[in-house]
C-alpha cells in the first residue's frame, strides 16, 4: 500500500493555471468602471497542481500530545508530502495540517503552536515534485517500520461492510457499475454544498451549472476562464455577458 502511494503522487497529473490579463481588458476596465472599484477588489489566487504543492511547518507547541512526537523544532521542515509524517505513528500529522476555525470572526488559523508556510512561493518547483523525498537515497528498508501493526490493530475495532458476486456465468459483463452525477471527480452531492451558504452570509454566492464540463478540463472552458478574467477586473461578480 505504501509503495501504491508513492506511486500515485510521483504520476498524477499536474495542473497549471495561468491567468492572463491583456492591456485590453484593464484599459476598458480604467474607462468603465469607477476609480473605487480599484480599492474593492480582492485579489485572485489560483492554486495549480493536483494534491497541491509542498507545504513546511515549524513547531512551537507547549507540550507534546500523549502520543510524544515532536512538539518543538528548530526550524521549518517538509510536511505535505512527507509520507513519513502521514504514516508515522504519533507524528500528529492530522493535527498539524488542521485549520483552526472560529465561528465569531470566521477566520481560520493554523492548528496552535504550529506555523506553515508555503516554499518556492510563485515558482512552480514545489508542485512539479510534491514529495521531495521519493526514492530519496536516506530511505531505509519499509519492514523495519510498524505499518502492518496499525492495521492489524484496528481492524478488530471497524464496522465491516462486504460486498461479494457469485452468478459467475455472467461475469465480466455483469456486475454493472453504476456512475452518479459529477464533473468526472467530484459527486454533485458535494458540488451542491455551496448552494447552501446562499442567504447566511452578506457575501455573495455565485453558482452557475456548465453541462458536460470535465473538472481536470475545467480551464479550457471558454466561459470559465471569462469570469475569472472578468471578475479580477471588475467590481461586479455579476458583470459577465
Amino acid at each position: 500500500m505504501f509503495g501504491f502511494f508513492l506511486t500515485f503522487v510521483a504520476s498524477v497529473r499536474i495542473l497549471t493555471t495561468v491567468l492572463v490579463v491583456s492591456p485590453i481588458v484593464t484599459e476598458g476596465y480604467a474607462h468603465h468602471h469607477k476609480p473605487e472599484c480599484f480599492h474593492k477588489r480582492s485579489p485572485v489566487i489560483l492554486i495549480p497542481g493536483d494534491l497541491g504543492n509542498q507545504l513546511d511547518a515549524k513547531l512551537n507547541k507547549a507540550t507534546s500530545s500523549r502520543n510524544g512526537g515532536l512538539h518543538k523544532s528548530s526550524g521549518y521542515f517538509n510536511i505535505w508530502l512527507n509520507p513519513w509524517q502521514v504514516f508515522l505513528p504519533g507524528s500528529q500529522w492530522a493535527d498539524h495540517m488542521s485549520l483552526v476555525y472560529n465561528n465569531q470572526t470566521r477566520k481560520t488559523t493554523n492548528y496552535p503552536g504550529v506555523d506553515i508556510r508555503v516554499p518556492g512561493f510563485g515558482d512552480t518547483s514545489t508542485l512539479e515534485i510534491i514529495d521531495p523525498h521519493f526514492l530519496a537515497p536516506h530511505r531505509v528498508q519499509l519492514r523495519h517500520h510498524p505499518w502492518t501493526e496499525y492495521y492489524k490493530d484496528i481492524v478488530t475495532h471497524l464496522e465491516v461492510d462486504m460486498f461479494y458476486y457469485t452468478n459467475m456465468k455472467d461475469f465480466p459483463d455483469n456486475p454493472k457499475l453504476l456512475y452518479g452525477e459529477g464533473d468526472g471527480t467530484v459527486n454533485l452531492r458535494s458540488l451542491n454544498v455551496c448552494s447552501g451558504w446562499k442567504g447566511r452570509q452578506k457575501q455573495k454566492v455565485f453558482i452557475e451549472r456548465l453541462p458536460k464540463v470535465e473538472h481536470l478540463d475545467m480551464m479550457h472552458n471558454t466561459k470559465i476562464r471569462k469570469f475569472i478574467a472578468n471578475y479580477a477586473t471588475s467590481c461586479s461578480l455579476y458583470d459577465i455577458n
